[in-house]
């Protein structure tokens, strides 16, 4: 292109010079037009190759993106799978040691009274029954209830009631839609049934009742739980340093929840559990 556009001027110069002929003919504006249609065309080129080049390195880049985004998702199963079995064996080992504590520990002290001839035949059948008892608690405490304290309770009510007929107890059920707890997993279930189990075994043992209430209540930032009975009552000072009442002041504790008992001779007994709705980690 600029070798033309040097022939066109050239023979303008010639024109000019009156050398050539027709002396009104000009070519160096055709030689200007060739030139921006040339540099037109190279930097169309250019562009277009440039283009190209950006779509080329686009595509490895997208390539490797989604060969990286493969190994991560890979890597992101195991760590998932990993974390599965170790909940899995967590969750196992929770059991056991639980059973261990609790199930085990009261079988092996039947077993020795038996042995020994210290224990009634009655007072077997309550052992065992009290086992069975335990053993269904853990298994209740490993079903799905979606957080929802109120299903937790229900399946307690179907699991003790036939108990709590047969020591003459009525159950008046006052409980009331709660919020769910988002924290609730198998081990604070399993702590929230211990405790309503101990608090019920309370009443069929010592208190001389013949009624026993469950209410829940839900009061802004934590809900509550209350066994109520109508029985003998007791002096609270004479339990305050007891083991079983500390035990059930630890196990609420763990819940980040508060426990508080009432009671006076005579006017029966009130247990209340109150447990946060929103949990801090």
């Amino acid at each position: 292109a600029l070798i033309i556009a040097g022939l066109l001027g050239a023979h303008d110069l010639v024109v000019l010079a009156g050398w050539a002929w027709p002396e009104h003919v000009f070519l160096m504006p055709v030689a200007t037009l060739i030139v921006m249609l040339s540099f037109l065309h190279a930097v169309q080129q250019r562009y277009v190759g440039t283009v190209e080049e950006v779509q080329a390195q686009n595509s490895q880049l997208q390539e490797d993106l989604d060969e990286q985004v493969s190994v991560l998702q890979a890597q992101n199963a195991q760590l998932r799978e990993a974390e599965r079995q170790q909940s899995l064996l967590l969750e196992r080992q929770r059991i056991m040691a639980d059973m261990h504590d609790g199930l085990g520990s009261s079988l092996l002290s039947a077993l020795v009274a038996m042995e020994q001839g210290s224990m009634s035949h009655e007072q077997c059948v309550e052992v065992l029954r009290e086992c069975v008892d335990d053993l269904r608690l853990v298994i209740d405490s490993l079903e799905p209830v979606g957080h929802d304290l109120v299903s937790l309770l229900a399946t307690m009510r179907y699991r003790l009631g036939k108990r709590l007929q047969v020591g003459g107890l009525k159950l008046d059920w006052d409980v009331q839609d709660l919020p769910p707890l988002d924290w609730l997993e198998p081990p604070d279930a399993l702590h929230v049934l211990r405790l309503m189990q101990e608090a019920l075994n309370n009443v069929l043992k010592h208190a001389r009742a013949s009624r026993v209430r469950l209410v829940t209540r839900h009061h802004g930032s934590y809900v509550e739980i209350r066994v109520e009975d109508d029985g003998a009552g007791f002096d609270l000072q004479h339990i305050q340093h007891g083991r079983g009442l500390k035990s059930q002041i630890k196990r609420a504790q763990r819940l980040g929840g508060k426990l508080r008992v009432d009671s006076s001779p005579g006017m029966g007994t009130r247990l209340s559990l109150r447990l946060p709705v929103e949990r801090k980690a």
